[in-house]
């Protein structure tokens, strides 16, 4: 990942490629021999367009500022393993009758989301009709290797250093004093209506309950993250929670 001006986004700036993070050709080539012979994805191409900021989106220029929506989160708001116009951000949206822009990042945490948050708010100053914030596992955090270059660690590392820490911070609250600090600080930072989102197996403080759970029915083409059914439902209750907000 790098900087890009007032954001952070992945190093593939105005690139399209066929994988991205999690959903990668070895892990695909093996999941091809093992899904039954009417899997969905068998023959289904996944394109990943990245704007110039490295934001699986269309670049903010391209973006109706008077009716939009404003999307963060971690690889299940970015996508992986879907087509864009099987994700929830672009569904959501659809429904809607709105644009959107998607600041989700795969591997990332609370910190490059607020970063991302921070420089919306002090870049573009027409205001989205609702920010959904889906979040992201509290442990993860990034490196920074350079001036430009940046690396999303988490409890998937090999590096028992990494892993320590990870495991000191559950242990003495310090990971869930950021994530309720962070979201203190969004919505001092937000001044629109803000919709959470969690997974269902995500462990979280009490004051951090989203008032929506992504459903867990099916998964995408890696397998792993949830898939098309889970994300259509996910923006269905998100249109009626917009709504009726």
């Amino acid at each position: 990942m790098e900087f890009y001006s007032n954001f952070i986004g992945m190093d593939t700036a105005n690139q399209t490629t066929l994988f991205s993070g999690g959903d990668h050709e070895m892990s695909y080539t093996k999941n091809v021999l093992t899904q039954p012979d009417h899997w969905y994805y068998r023959d289904k191409t996944i394109e990943y367009q990245f704007n110039k900021l490295g934001h699986r989106s269309r670049n903010i220029e391209d973006i109706d500022l008077t009716n939009y929506i404003l999307f963060t989160g971690c690889s299940h708001t970015e996508g992986v393993g879907l087509e864009l116009h099987k994700s929830y951000p672009y569904v959501t949206s659809k429904l809607l009758h709105s644009d959107y822009y998607n600041l989700g990042l795969g591997a990332t945490g609370l910190d490059v989301m607020m970063y991302n948050l921070i420089g919306w708010f002090n870049t573009i100053k027409s205001l989205p009709r609702a920010v959904v914030i889906q979040w992201p596992d509290h442990s993860r955090f990034v490196t920074i290797h350079s001036e430009l270059n940046i690396m999303p660690r988490g409890a998937w590392s090999t590096d028992s250093n990494i892993i320590s820490g990870i495991i000191s911070d559950d242990t003495t609250g310090s990971s869930f004093a950021r994530a309720i600090l962070t979201k203190r600080l969004i919505e001092i930072v937000i001044p629109c209506p803000i919709h959470y989102v969690t997974l269902k197996s995500q462990i979280i403080p009490n004051n951090l309950k989203s008032t929506i759970v992504f459903p867990g029915l099916d998964v995408a083409r890696d397998l792993s993250h949830l898939g098309i059914e889970s994300n259509k439902k996910l923006a269905e209750l998100l249109v009626d929670a917009i709504k009726k907000h």
